[in-house]
Protein backbone atom coordinates (compact mmCIF):
# COMPACT_ATOMS: atom_id res chain seq x y z
CA UNK A 1 0.00 0.00 0.00
CA UNK A 2 1.34 3.54 -0.76
CA UNK A 3 2.16 5.91 1.86
CA UNK A 4 0.43 9.92 1.95
CA UNK A 5 2.15 12.59 0.54
CA UNK A 6 1.82 13.83 4.07
CA UNK A 7 3.27 11.88 7.73
CA UNK A 8 3.04 13.02 11.11
CA UNK A 9 5.38 12.13 13.01
CA UNK A 10 5.68 10.82 16.83
CA UNK A 11 6.61 13.07 19.64
CA UNK A 12 10.01 11.95 19.47
CA UNK A 13 10.73 12.35 15.90
CA UNK A 14 10.17 8.51 14.77
CA UNK A 15 7.69 7.44 12.34
CA UNK A 16 4.26 6.55 13.12
CA UNK A 17 3.46 2.33 11.93
CA UNK A 18 2.39 1.94 8.48
CA UNK A 19 -1.33 2.40 7.46
CA UNK A 20 -3.27 -0.31 7.73
CA UNK A 21 -6.67 -1.60 5.18
CA UNK A 22 -9.77 -2.04 6.39
CA UNK A 23 -13.28 -2.38 4.61
CA UNK A 24 -16.53 -0.79 5.48
CA UNK A 25 -18.09 -4.06 6.82
CA UNK A 26 -15.17 -3.86 9.29
CA UNK A 27 -15.73 -1.05 10.62
CA UNK A 28 -19.60 -0.36 10.89
CA UNK A 29 -22.31 -2.36 10.92
CA UNK A 30 -25.68 -1.77 8.90
CA UNK A 31 -28.28 -0.14 10.95
CA UNK A 32 -31.75 -1.82 10.94
CA UNK A 33 -33.78 -0.19 13.49
CA UNK A 34 -36.87 1.64 12.11
CA UNK A 35 -39.46 4.74 13.22
CA UNK A 36 -42.06 2.41 14.91
CA UNK A 37 -45.35 4.31 14.57
CA UNK A 38 -44.00 7.49 13.25
CA UNK A 39 -42.81 8.39 17.06
CA UNK A 40 -39.58 10.22 16.40
CA UNK A 41 -40.26 13.40 14.55
CA UNK A 42 -36.66 14.51 14.06
CA UNK A 43 -36.63 14.26 10.90
CA UNK A 44 -32.63 14.57 9.20
CA UNK A 45 -31.57 15.70 6.09
CA UNK A 46 -27.72 14.65 4.74
CA UNK A 47 -26.72 18.09 2.87
CA UNK A 48 -22.92 17.62 1.19
CA UNK A 49 -22.38 21.17 2.30
CA UNK A 50 -24.15 21.42 5.71
CA UNK A 51 -23.72 17.77 6.94
CA UNK A 52 -26.68 15.83 9.08
CA UNK A 53 -28.82 18.41 9.98
CA UNK A 54 -32.61 19.01 11.09
CA UNK A 55 -34.95 18.79 8.02
CA UNK A 56 -36.88 21.82 8.90
CA UNK A 57 -33.57 23.96 9.33
CA UNK A 58 -32.37 22.80 5.98
CA UNK A 59 -35.85 23.56 3.80
CA UNK A 60 -37.24 25.94 6.58
CA UNK A 61 -40.29 23.45 6.74
CA UNK A 62 -40.94 19.66 7.02
CA UNK A 63 -40.98 17.29 4.07
CA UNK A 64 -41.55 14.58 5.41
CA UNK A 65 -45.17 13.63 5.87
CA UNK A 66 -46.14 13.18 9.13
CA UNK A 67 -47.31 9.30 9.70
CA UNK A 68 -45.63 8.79 6.84
CA UNK A 69 -41.75 7.77 8.30
CA UNK A 70 -42.67 4.61 9.73
CA UNK A 71 -40.01 3.39 7.45
CA UNK A 72 -37.19 6.20 8.39
CA UNK A 73 -34.21 4.22 10.26
CA UNK A 74 -33.74 5.76 13.62
CA UNK A 75 -30.02 7.11 14.18
CA UNK A 76 -27.46 8.01 17.27
CA UNK A 77 -25.34 10.15 18.08
CA UNK A 78 -22.14 9.01 16.45
CA UNK A 79 -23.64 7.38 13.77
CA UNK A 80 -22.51 7.74 9.54
CA UNK A 81 -25.07 8.61 6.55
CA UNK A 82 -24.51 7.92 3.45
CA UNK A 83 -26.46 9.71 0.69
CA UNK A 84 -26.32 8.49 -2.48
CA UNK A 85 -27.57 11.86 -4.47
CA UNK A 86 -24.19 13.16 -6.22
CA UNK A 87 -23.40 17.17 -6.08
CA UNK A 88 -20.76 19.62 -6.92
CA UNK A 89 -19.80 19.32 -3.42
CA UNK A 90 -19.99 15.82 -3.31
CA UNK A 91 -19.68 13.89 -6.32
CA UNK A 92 -20.17 10.27 -5.05
CA UNK A 93 -23.01 11.53 -2.36
CA UNK A 94 -22.24 13.02 1.13
CA UNK A 95 -21.07 10.48 3.69
CA UNK A 96 -21.37 12.45 7.22
CA UNK A 97 -21.70 11.62 10.58
CA UNK A 98 -24.40 12.63 13.52
CA UNK A 99 -23.45 15.00 16.08
CA UNK A 100 -26.86 15.89 17.41
CA UNK A 101 -27.56 14.50 20.66
CA UNK A 102 -31.88 13.54 20.04
CA UNK A 103 -32.02 10.52 18.09
CA UNK A 104 -32.87 11.19 14.82
CA UNK A 105 -34.74 9.73 11.97
CA UNK A 106 -33.26 9.65 8.10
CA UNK A 107 -35.31 8.74 4.34
CA UNK A 108 -34.92 5.29 3.50
CA UNK A 109 -33.01 6.36 0.75
CA UNK A 110 -30.15 7.00 3.16
CA UNK A 111 -27.76 4.00 4.09
CA UNK A 112 -27.36 4.30 7.53
CA UNK A 113 -24.03 2.83 9.45
CA UNK A 114 -23.23 2.58 13.38
CA UNK A 115 -19.42 2.14 14.06
CA UNK A 116 -17.76 -0.75 15.64
CA UNK A 117 -15.18 1.53 17.46
CA UNK A 118 -12.21 0.30 15.45
CA UNK A 119 -11.03 3.63 14.27
CA UNK A 120 -11.42 7.12 15.07
CA UNK A 121 -14.54 8.48 14.22
CA UNK A 122 -13.57 12.32 13.61
CA UNK A 123 -10.74 10.67 11.42
CA UNK A 124 -13.56 8.38 9.55
CA UNK A 125 -15.41 11.76 8.75
CA UNK A 126 -12.46 13.24 7.13
CA UNK A 127 -11.60 10.24 5.26
CA UNK A 128 -15.20 10.46 3.62
CA UNK A 129 -14.56 13.67 2.60
CA UNK A 130 -11.86 12.51 0.14
CA UNK A 131 -11.88 11.27 -2.99
CA UNK A 132 -10.14 7.92 -1.75
CA UNK A 133 -12.92 5.36 -1.76
CA UNK A 134 -14.55 7.33 -5.51
CA UNK A 135 -12.45 4.50 -7.46
CA UNK A 136 -13.59 1.95 -5.85
CA UNK A 137 -17.19 2.66 -6.20
CA UNK A 138 -16.87 3.46 -9.92
CA UNK A 139 -14.88 0.50 -10.75
CA UNK A 140 -17.62 -1.32 -9.00
CA UNK A 141 -20.35 -0.53 -11.32
CA UNK A 142 -21.82 1.93 -8.53
CA UNK A 143 -22.78 4.61 -11.64
CA UNK A 144 -24.17 1.91 -14.16
CA UNK A 145 -27.89 2.12 -14.50
CA UNK A 146 -27.97 4.67 -11.83
CA UNK A 147 -30.27 8.07 -12.08
CA UNK A 148 -28.39 11.15 -13.04
CA UNK A 149 -28.21 12.70 -9.82
CA UNK A 150 -27.51 9.45 -8.05
CA UNK A 151 -25.03 6.97 -7.46
CA UNK A 152 -26.59 3.53 -7.84
CA UNK A 153 -24.95 2.04 -4.75
CA UNK A 154 -25.90 -1.19 -3.34
CA UNK A 155 -25.10 -2.78 0.21
CA UNK A 156 -22.44 -5.02 -1.12
CA UNK A 157 -20.66 -2.04 -2.72
CA UNK A 158 -21.15 0.12 0.41
CA UNK A 159 -20.01 -2.63 2.73
CA UNK A 160 -17.11 -3.56 0.52
CA UNK A 161 -15.64 0.29 0.43
CA UNK A 162 -12.18 0.27 1.21
CA UNK A 163 -10.98 2.54 4.50
CA UNK A 164 -6.97 3.25 4.53
CA UNK A 165 -6.29 4.12 8.52
CA UNK A 166 -2.82 4.70 10.48
CA UNK A 167 -2.28 3.89 14.00
CA UNK A 168 -4.95 5.76 16.76
CA UNK A 169 -2.57 8.45 18.20
CA UNK A 170 -1.89 9.74 14.26
CA UNK A 171 -5.87 9.32 13.00
CA UNK A 172 -6.14 11.74 15.94
CA UNK A 173 -3.39 14.34 14.84
CA UNK A 174 -4.82 14.38 11.15
CA UNK A 175 -9.00 14.83 12.54
CA UNK A 176 -6.91 17.66 14.60
CA UNK A 177 -4.93 19.43 12.14
CA UNK A 178 -7.86 19.33 9.67
CA UNK A 179 -10.46 20.82 11.91
CA UNK A 180 -8.01 23.33 12.53
CA UNK A 181 -8.00 24.23 9.18
CA UNK A 182 -11.81 24.16 9.36
CA UNK A 183 -11.45 26.81 11.95
CA UNK A 184 -9.58 29.12 9.94
CA UNK A 185 -11.98 28.93 7.07
CA UNK A 186 -15.01 29.74 9.33
CA UNK A 187 -13.00 32.19 10.84
CA UNK A 188 -12.87 33.98 7.39
CA UNK A 189 -16.13 33.33 5.73
CA UNK A 190 -17.20 34.62 9.02
CA UNK A 191 -14.58 37.78 8.02
CA UNK A 192 -16.11 38.00 4.72
CA UNK A 193 -19.62 38.10 6.11
CA UNK A 194 -18.95 40.63 8.57
CA UNK A 195 -17.22 43.37 5.83
CA UNK A 196 -20.55 42.74 3.57
CA UNK A 197 -23.02 43.38 6.53
CA UNK A 198 -20.84 46.68 7.33
CA UNK A 199 -20.88 48.10 3.53
CA UNK A 200 -24.76 47.29 3.26
CA UNK A 201 -25.20 49.20 6.21
CA UNK A 202 -22.73 51.82 5.40
CA UNK A 203 -24.63 52.39 1.83
CA UNK A 204 -28.16 53.05 3.30
CA UNK A 205 -26.49 55.46 5.59
CA UNK A 206 -24.95 56.91 2.60
CA UNK A 207 -27.90 57.12 -0.51
CA UNK A 208 -30.37 57.61 1.86
CA UNK A 209 -28.53 60.92 2.55
CA UNK A 210 -28.56 60.29 6.01
CA UNK A 211 -24.46 61.09 6.71
CA UNK A 212 -22.92 63.25 3.90
CA UNK A 213 -19.02 63.57 3.15
CA UNK A 214 -18.20 66.97 3.21
CA UNK A 215 -15.32 69.58 1.40
CA UNK A 216 -12.30 69.84 2.62
CA UNK A 217 -12.93 73.46 3.87
CA UNK A 218 -16.33 71.70 6.16
CA UNK A 219 -18.77 73.33 3.64
CA UNK A 220 -21.68 70.93 2.61
CA UNK A 221 -21.69 69.65 -0.84
CA UNK A 222 -25.01 70.51 -2.89
CA UNK A 223 -27.85 68.65 -2.58
CA UNK A 224 -28.77 65.40 -4.92
CA UNK A 225 -30.75 65.20 -8.06
CA UNK A 226 -32.58 62.73 -9.08
CA UNK A 227 -32.31 61.30 -12.89
CA UNK A 228 -32.68 58.12 -14.59
CA UNK A 229 -30.17 55.55 -15.68
CA UNK A 230 -30.79 56.42 -18.97
CA UNK A 231 -29.54 60.41 -18.38
CA UNK A 232 -26.09 58.99 -16.81
CA UNK A 233 -25.27 56.75 -19.56
CA UNK A 234 -25.17 55.35 -22.92
CA UNK A 235 -26.92 52.09 -22.92
CA UNK A 236 -27.19 49.52 -25.68
CA UNK A 237 -28.88 45.97 -26.13
CA UNK A 238 -27.51 42.99 -27.12
CA UNK A 239 -26.88 41.57 -31.01
CA UNK A 240 -29.12 38.41 -32.04
CA UNK A 241 -26.02 35.90 -32.59
CA UNK A 242 -27.48 32.51 -34.06
CA UNK A 243 -27.08 29.94 -31.43
CA UNK A 244 -26.48 27.41 -33.95
CA UNK A 245 -22.93 29.15 -35.34
CA UNK A 246 -21.61 29.70 -31.78
CA UNK A 247 -17.62 28.33 -31.91
CA UNK A 248 -15.29 26.95 -29.27
CA UNK A 249 -12.92 29.75 -29.82
CA UNK A 250 -13.04 33.03 -31.01
CA UNK A 251 -14.29 36.47 -29.67
CA UNK A 252 -16.03 35.57 -26.38
CA UNK A 253 -19.89 35.88 -26.34
CA UNK A 254 -21.51 37.95 -22.74
CA UNK A 255 -24.82 36.16 -22.92
CA UNK A 256 -26.76 36.28 -19.69
CA UNK A 257 -25.59 32.82 -18.51
CA UNK A 258 -22.54 34.65 -18.02
CA UNK A 259 -23.72 37.08 -15.72
CA UNK A 260 -24.18 36.33 -11.78
CA UNK A 261 -24.60 38.55 -9.03
CA UNK A 262 -22.18 41.31 -9.07
CA UNK A 263 -20.14 39.57 -11.35
CA UNK A 264 -18.98 38.38 -14.25
CA UNK A 265 -18.65 34.33 -14.99
CA UNK A 266 -16.21 33.51 -17.82
CA UNK A 267 -15.44 30.11 -16.69
CA UNK A 268 -14.97 28.11 -19.66
CA UNK A 269 -17.92 25.28 -19.29
CA UNK A 270 -20.17 27.91 -19.99
CA UNK A 271 -18.58 30.38 -22.53
CA UNK A 272 -19.25 30.26 -26.33
CA UNK A 273 -17.46 32.02 -28.88
CA UNK A 274 -17.86 34.01 -32.23
CA UNK A 275 -14.95 33.77 -34.91
CA UNK A 276 -14.87 37.40 -35.67
CA UNK A 277 -16.03 41.08 -34.52
CA UNK A 278 -16.07 42.07 -38.18
CA UNK A 279 -19.21 44.37 -38.45
CA UNK A 280 -20.05 43.68 -35.00
CA UNK A 281 -18.15 47.02 -33.86
CA UNK A 282 -20.97 48.41 -32.29
CA UNK A 283 -21.70 45.34 -29.46
CA UNK A 284 -17.64 45.39 -28.38
CA UNK A 285 -17.85 45.55 -24.67
CA UNK A 286 -15.20 48.18 -22.57
CA UNK A 287 -13.45 48.15 -19.43
CA UNK A 288 -15.48 49.38 -16.61
CA UNK A 289 -19.04 48.32 -18.82
CA UNK A 290 -21.66 47.89 -16.61
CA UNK A 291 -24.10 44.69 -17.48
CA UNK A 292 -27.42 43.71 -16.36
CA UNK A 293 -29.39 40.60 -17.31
CA UNK A 294 -32.58 41.29 -18.93
CA UNK A 295 -34.11 37.46 -18.43
CA UNK A 296 -34.32 34.68 -15.74
CA UNK A 297 -35.15 34.20 -12.59
CA UNK A 298 -32.48 36.22 -11.26
CA UNK A 299 -33.74 39.27 -12.95
CA UNK A 300 -32.67 42.77 -10.78
CA UNK A 301 -30.08 40.50 -8.94
CA UNK A 302 -27.35 39.96 -11.82
CA UNK A 303 -25.17 42.61 -13.10
CA UNK A 304 -21.15 42.86 -12.91
CA UNK A 305 -18.70 45.18 -14.51
CA UNK A 306 -16.67 44.32 -17.18
CA UNK A 307 -13.22 43.87 -16.78
CA UNK A 308 -9.81 44.17 -18.61
CA UNK A 309 -9.08 40.49 -18.59
CA UNK A 310 -13.20 39.53 -19.90
CA UNK A 311 -11.91 41.07 -23.47
CA UNK A 312 -12.60 41.36 -26.34
CA UNK A 313 -16.08 40.52 -25.93
CA UNK A 314 -19.29 40.70 -27.82
CA UNK A 315 -23.09 41.80 -25.64
CA UNK A 316 -25.26 39.52 -26.96
CA UNK A 317 -29.37 40.14 -26.98
CA UNK A 318 -31.29 40.17 -23.30
CA UNK A 319 -28.98 41.59 -21.51
CA UNK A 320 -28.13 45.31 -21.19
CA UNK A 321 -24.74 47.31 -21.35
CA UNK A 322 -24.34 50.69 -19.57
CA UNK A 323 -21.47 53.04 -20.35
CA UNK A 324 -20.27 56.01 -18.90
CA UNK A 325 -17.88 58.02 -17.01
CA UNK A 326 -16.39 55.45 -14.68
CA UNK A 327 -17.11 57.41 -11.29
CA UNK A 328 -21.28 57.07 -12.28
CA UNK A 329 -20.91 53.39 -13.46
CA UNK A 330 -19.21 52.57 -9.91
CA UNK A 331 -21.56 54.42 -8.16
CA UNK A 332 -24.34 52.76 -10.52
CA UNK A 333 -23.13 49.26 -9.61
CA UNK A 334 -23.01 50.03 -5.62
CA UNK A 335 -26.99 51.60 -6.13
CA UNK A 336 -27.73 47.68 -8.04
CA UNK A 337 -26.06 45.77 -5.37
CA UNK A 338 -27.79 47.41 -2.61
CA UNK A 339 -31.37 45.27 -3.49
CA UNK A 340 -33.67 48.04 -3.93
CA UNK A 341 -33.59 47.49 -7.98
CA UNK A 342 -33.85 43.67 -7.97
CA UNK A 343 -37.06 45.25 -5.51
CA UNK A 344 -38.42 47.43 -8.35
CA UNK A 345 -37.34 45.13 -11.36
CA UNK A 346 -39.98 42.83 -9.76
CA UNK A 347 -42.76 44.99 -10.42
CA UNK A 348 -41.95 45.60 -14.05
CA UNK A 349 -40.76 41.93 -15.29
CA UNK A 350 -43.34 39.98 -17.62
CA UNK A 351 -45.13 37.55 -15.84
CA UNK A 352 -44.09 34.78 -18.62
CA UNK A 353 -42.23 31.67 -18.07
CA UNK A 354 -39.21 33.25 -18.15
CA UNK A 355 -39.35 36.63 -16.30
CA UNK A 356 -37.90 39.68 -18.53
CA UNK A 357 -37.43 43.40 -18.29
CA UNK A 358 -36.99 46.07 -20.83
CA UNK A 359 -34.27 48.14 -21.47
CA UNK A 360 -36.99 51.21 -20.87
CA UNK A 361 -37.35 49.18 -17.23
CA UNK A 362 -33.93 50.06 -16.68
CA UNK A 363 -32.88 53.33 -19.04
CA UNK A 364 -36.02 54.69 -17.16
CA UNK A 365 -35.15 53.65 -13.38
CA UNK A 366 -34.79 56.54 -11.16
CA UNK A 367 -31.62 57.01 -8.97
CA UNK A 368 -30.79 59.77 -6.69
CA UNK A 369 -27.12 61.25 -6.86
CA UNK A 370 -24.45 63.74 -5.71
CA UNK A 371 -24.68 66.57 -8.02
CA UNK A 372 -21.05 67.57 -7.40
CA UNK A 373 -18.45 65.65 -9.43
CA UNK A 374 -16.86 65.82 -6.16
CA UNK A 375 -19.07 64.18 -3.80
CA UNK A 376 -19.33 61.19 -6.13
CA UNK A 377 -15.47 60.75 -6.61
CA UNK A 378 -15.45 60.45 -2.49
CA UNK A 379 -18.24 57.91 -2.32
CA UNK A 380 -16.78 56.41 -5.36
CA UNK A 381 -13.61 55.62 -3.90
CA UNK A 382 -15.07 55.21 -0.25
CA UNK A 383 -17.20 52.09 -1.26
CA UNK A 384 -14.58 51.14 -3.51
CA UNK A 385 -12.20 50.42 -0.71
CA UNK A 386 -14.73 48.73 1.34
CA UNK A 387 -14.96 46.42 -1.93
CA UNK A 388 -11.21 45.78 -2.14
CA UNK A 389 -10.74 45.36 1.65
CA UNK A 390 -13.90 42.39 0.85
CA UNK A 391 -11.72 41.12 -2.66
CA UNK A 392 -8.74 40.15 -0.17
CA UNK A 393 -10.74 38.47 2.76
CA UNK A 394 -12.60 36.16 -0.11
CA UNK A 395 -9.33 36.02 -1.48
CA UNK A 396 -7.87 34.82 1.78
CA UNK A 397 -11.18 32.31 2.42
CA UNK A 398 -10.51 30.77 -1.29
CA UNK A 399 -6.95 30.05 -0.34
CA UNK A 400 -7.54 28.11 2.51
CA UNK A 401 -10.00 26.31 1.02
CA UNK A 402 -7.53 24.95 -2.06
CA UNK A 403 -5.40 24.34 1.00
CA UNK A 404 -7.53 22.19 2.37
CA UNK A 405 -8.37 20.19 -0.50
CA UNK A 406 -4.86 19.60 -1.20
CA UNK A 407 -4.32 18.30 2.18
CA UNK A 408 -7.20 16.13 1.66
CA UNK A 409 -5.17 14.82 -1.01
CA UNK A 410 -2.32 14.35 0.54
CA UNK A 411 -2.93 13.38 3.65
CA UNK A 412 -4.89 10.38 2.82
CA UNK A 413 -4.25 7.07 0.58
Amino acid sequence: MAEPGVRFKQDDGSSFPKWKEYTISDLFSKIGAKNINGKNTNVITNSAEFGLIPQRDFFDKDIAVEGRTDNYTVIQTGDFVYNPRKSSYAPMGPFNCYRLEEDGIVSPLYSCLRPKGILNPDYLLWYFQTDKWYGYVNDHGAQNGARHDRVGMTDSILMGIPVTAPCEEEQQKIADFLSSVDKVIAASEQEVANLETQKKAVMKRIFSQEVRFKRDDGTDFPEWKVKTIGDVTDSLTGYSFESELFTEKGIRLLRGMNIKRGELDFSEDICKYWPTSEGLDKFLLQENDLIVQMDGALVGKSFGLVKADHLPALLVQRVTRLRGDLTIIQLLYQILSMGKFDKDMKLNQTSTAVPHISLKDITGYRICIPSALEEQHLIADFLSDFDEAIAAAKKEMELWKELKKGLLQQMFV
